[in-house]
């Protein structure tokens, strides 16, 4: 997000967007796995909250397009509807904990945490930033941007069976 709204032009936003990304890189060393500190749902939250409601305000403003920021946060955005429209389907209680989200499955795999996160920030990087970019300089469609940017997540999360417990994990209630 911080370089396409530094495309976008420099403003008070960006900056704000600068701090956000410098304070979460000197959390991140302390919070890679093994983590030493934890940042909990009350931080994360809080981050995730500013930083949409920026995305909200460069919206509105005319700085990025909504379907911009729908593609570069499409690893995350995937992941909820796909797991838990299969749980609606599954008849599953749908607020219960689980580990059936397509990140979860990809550690249950035998990937370590690093490694998800690793391979989440790749994905995010070196595809859905450059869909993002090509999509804001006009180049393709939003639709095929879309497809290009949601298919593949929503291919892993089928493949890793996304929104279905493993039998050895359904009595663990820590999401």
């Amino acid at each position: 997000s911080i370089i396409l709204m530094w495309q976008s032009g420099l403003n008070d936003d960006f900056f704000v967007y600068m701090a956000i990304f410098g304070s979460s890189i000197g959390f991140l060393i302390w919070n890679w796995s093994p983590a030493k500190i934890f940042m909990g749902d009350v931080g994360s939250a809080s981050i995730g909250f500013l930083l949409g409601a920026l995305a909200v305000i460069a919206v509105l403003e005319g700085r990025i397009a909504a379907v911009t920021l729908l593609i570069v946060h499409a690893a995350f955005i995937g992941d909820a509807p796909a797991t838990l429209v299969v749980r609606f389907i599954r008849v599953q209680k749908i607020p219960e904990a689980h580990k059936s989200y397509f990140y979860q499955k990809l550690h249950q795999s035998g990937r370590s945490h690093s490694g998800v996160a690793t391979l989440f920030g790749l994905y995010n990087t070196f595809w859905l930033l450059p869909v993002a970019y090509i999509f804001s300089v006009g180049r393709i469609p939003s639709w095929l941007s879309l497809v290009l940017a949601y298919g593949p997540i929503l291919l892993a999360a089928v493949k890793y069976r996304a929104g279905f417990d493993n039998p050895a994990n359904a009595s663990v209630h820590s999401a």
